[in-house]
């Protein structure tokens, strides 16, 4: 009877001791974004605040009908989704305005011709649907003056897998940049 229990409970200390997944990390990444305009300025890209649903290191999908979220255990930003954004969106940006210089502003000394600041409304997709970026942004001046208040809402098609998910992601950054050039150049 004691060899009976030895043996069960070694089976279910056993069966306990089981390997969990690993966790996969992921950035954005710039795209090779063509030059829209021929402005020779600074830019800074300010924090771009998220909705707390993103504000968080898993990467969220959405059901078809944007209902269900889900947010990944084991699929994960490899920093703060806003650093990437705003890191993502200061290259794609200088891509789009090679004659400008564009950087995250990281220090509230530092002075730029023009700021970009933005709210994020929605950043995920849904497996074999779209992925999503809906993003109110405005262009302010170094005085203050709002030049631009916008929003913008892209999509693209966000693939079966978390890599084909964050490369929808990533194109639609490189997207949102060329539509702020193009803002800036008028």
């Amino acid at each position: 009877m004691k060899k009976t229990i030895l043996v069960l409970v070694g089976l279910l200390t056993a069966a306990c001791v089981g390997t969990s997944q690993n966790a996969k990390f992921y950035s954005l990444r710039p795209e090779a974004a063509v030059a829209v305009a021929e402005l020779k300025t600074t830019i800074g890209i300010g924090d771009i605040e998220l909705p707390n649903y993103l504000d968080k290191p898993q990467i969220v999908t959405t059901s078809h009908n944007a209902l269900e979220l889900k947010a990944s255990e084991f699929n994960r930003w490899s920093e703060s989704l806003s650093a990437i954004m705003q890191r993502v969106l200061a290259d794609d940006l200088a891509s789009a305005l090679p004659k400008s210089l564009v950087k995250v502003k990281t220090d509230s000394r530092e002075e730029f011709k023009y700021l970009i600041k933005a709210e994020v409304n929605q950043f995920d997709g849904s497996w074999d649907g779209d992925a999503v970026l809906d993003v109110w942004w405005q262009v302010v001046k170094a005085d203050g003056t709002t030049v631009m208040k916008k929003r913008t809402r892209l999509t693209r098609p966000a693939g079966s897998d978390y890599i084909s998910l964050v490369e929808a992601q990533s194109r639609l950054v490189a997207a949102w940049a060329e539509e702020i050039a193009a803002s800036l150049k008028k």
